[in-house]
């Protein structure tokens, strides 16, 4: 069989909330032909799957791993928590650059940076350009955290920062009027430049904020070519909440990101390194109806189970690709079995002649894929969340998927917990608490449970409009599906069984994070050892309420000032009540004899 002996360039792009729609391989109204192009040059992954939110699918992405394996099923890293991917976890950047590969990214980084080990020259890049947190305003470059309640306080709270940061230092560009999108491609040229001065193969971590909200680029971008044509589709919008004010814009960030890709590519071309370069190219979830994205004809969109909110757009290309398929004879293609985010990890480290001696959940697809051979993968685990989100969801074997809860929120919990404690006349007290708990506590015990055959349902119909069965139904309750559906249950089952405990666990360190104490930056604000900046003594608070808390406890322990500013985290408080009542059911229910499935332990 042909082989490559020579270690390939990787470009791994991913771009942020863009919907299964939202390219022009998928509807037709989009413009984005540099990426079309790709897609008719490689292989077009038809079945490539992610979780719902952007911290859990880049922290798969970057360790090979499912993420109910290392804490991270539940919830993205909010700007202000004290966490990020388990620093025992090695990145794909840490294995290629062992391998002679020089690494870099760019973009949204989203992993953790309350301490310097966290963030991206620590886990394995050699260079870095980007943002830390999980968005922010694609021109002013600020970003904003979360709203919260601090304790003993009625008012609500939300900081605000500049974000870029550049090997270590603070960006000066954060104060240019460029558009994230266009600084991004800028730097990605600049290190390209810096790349073909040296024999080592390369890999980029390109991680466009495009088009995470807001959703906004320069009106040329979406006032002239298919961008100004687009329309309501009366169709779509009775299947969809669709913003179509803002899909027209959400077209030009993509119209925008397409010229991104264009002017990469022909720097490829132009420094003779395309024929030895891998472009992977994916979005990290579903997009979002009210931010104009389409996922259409799929059902859902980020943050739900549904297909809509999991599968995504997904390509292999470039020069390196073109020339594999040639060797065996292969032309482009649509593949349409089952590829999940962590296989890219373990392709590229495959392709990388990196031998890893951990258990990892990805598959490497590089054979399976290039030759067209048998499916490398026959199942895979969507994600599966802990107690915290009602043990909820999705696994696919096979054609089929089921799904348990397929709109899991952390603000079905979280936002009510918060609610209790800001109202004026709210105390933290047991009895309060416990009545938010109670509220939930029958849907907790009551999962609602789906099955879809994808490949005849892969709009997840449930209306029962359609001549066929299979086509439009839900096949969870219906007899002639029970070997299936145990099966399945049988997967979900054994795999839930790995999970350890969820990093997420609304702790919060609140006005510690304050980018005012930092020059008005978001960085890290805890030292390599935990010991928040803020307790040093040459800092100069920026809120009363930090000063409140820290006021004659600077020369405190670190592990004792992390317990001085703790944002609602009553909601630990909330999920030990919510598992009492839980267990304290099923062990009733247990005694009785009559428990319904074993879906019903949470």
């Amino acid at each position: 069989m042909p082989v490559q002996a020579k270690k390939p360039n990787v470009l791994l792009v991913v771009i942020d909330d863009m919907g299964w729609s939202d390219v022009g391989f998928h509807d037709p109204t989009f413009s984005t032909p540099n990426i079309d192009q790709l897609s008719r040059e490689g292989i077009q992954l038809d079945s490539f799957y992610v979780s719902p939110t952007c911290t859990p699918s880049r922290a798969q992405l970057m360790t090979g791993r499912y993420n109910y394996r290392i804490g991270l099923q539940d919830s993205v890293i909010h700007s202000t928590e004290p966490r990020g991917v388990p620093l025992d976890q090695s990145f794909l950047s840490n294995k290629l650059k062992s391998s002679g590969y020089t690494t870099a990214a760019i973009g949204k980084w989203h992993l953790g940076m309350h301490m310097p080990q966290y963030t991206p020259l620590k886990r394995g890049f050699d260079k870095h350009y980007g943002i830390f947190t999980g968005g922010g305003d694609h021109f002013k470059h600020i970003s904003a955290s979360q709203e919260f309640t601090a304790r003993y306080s009625n008012s609500s709270l939300i900081f605000t920062g500049y974000n870029l940061w550049e090997d270590g230092e603070v960006s000066p560009d954060n104060f240019v009027d460029i558009h994230t999108t266009d600084l991004y491609t800028q730097k990605a040229i600049s290190y390209l430049n810096e790349f073909k001065q040296s024999e080592n193969p390369w890999f980029m971590y390109m991680a466009f904020q495009a088009v995470h909200d807001p959703i906004q680029t320069a009106p040329h971008w979406y006032e002239q070519g298919k961008c100004s044509k687009l329309s309501k589709n009366i169709e779509q919008s009775e299947t969809a909440d669709i913003n179509w004010d803002k899909r027209k814009i959400l077209c030009g960030m993509m119209a925008q990101v397409d010229n991104g890709m264009l002017m990469i590519r022909e720097s490829l071309e132009e420094m003779d390194m395309w024929d030895d370069t891998i472009v992977i190219f994916m979005s990290d979830n579903g997009g979002i109806y009210i931010h104009g994205s389409s996922n259409l004809p799929l059902n859902g969109q980020k943050g739900q189970y549904y297909e809509g909110g999991v599968r995504v757009p997904a390509l292999l290309s470039g020069g390196y690709v073109t020339s594999a398929l040639k060797s065996r004879g292969k032309d482009p293609y649509i593949h349409n079995d089952l590829v999940h985010i962590t296989d890219v990890h373990s392709t590229i480290l495959g392709l990388a002649g990196y031998k890893d001696e951990t258990r990892l959940d990805g598959i490497d697809q590089w054979e399976s894929l290039i030759s067209k051979l048998p499916p490398a993968r026959k199942n895979m685990v969507i994600n599966l969340n802990s107690h915290f989100f009602a043990g909820s969801g999705a696994v696919r074997s096979g054609k089929y998927k089921l799904i348990k809860n397929a709109d899991p929120k952390e603000s079905t919990i979280y936002n009510k917990v918060r609610n209790v404690l800001s109202g004026k006349s709210a105390e933290f007290t047991e009895s309060n608490l416990f009545k938010v708990a109670k509220a939930e506590y029958e849907t907790l015990l009551n999962p609602v449970m789906l099955m879809f055959d994808i490949s005849r349902n892969p709009s997840e119909r449930t209306d029962g409009a359609c001549a066929e069965y299979v086509e439009c139904n839900n096949l969870y309750y219906n007899a002639e599906f029970s070997k299936e559906r145990k099966a399945l249950e049988a997967f979900f089952e054994g795999e839930a069984k790995t999970m350890v405990p969820a990093t997420f666990k609304w702790e919060d360190d609140g006005p510690l994070t304050n980018p005012d104490n930092f020059g008005k930056v978001w960085q890290p604000w805890r030292d390599e050892n935990g010991v928040p900046l803020a307790m040093y003594q040459d800092i100069k608070f920026a809120s009363s309420e930090i000063a409140y808390m820290l006021d004659s406890s600077i020369s405190i322990s670190g592990a004792m000032a992390s317990h001085l500013v703790v944002i609602v985290f009553a909601s630990a408080f909330i999920s030990i009540l919510l598992g009492f009542l839980v267990v304290h059911h099923f062990n009733k229910k247990k005694k009785r004899g009559d428990v319904r499935s074993t879906y019903t332990e949470i």
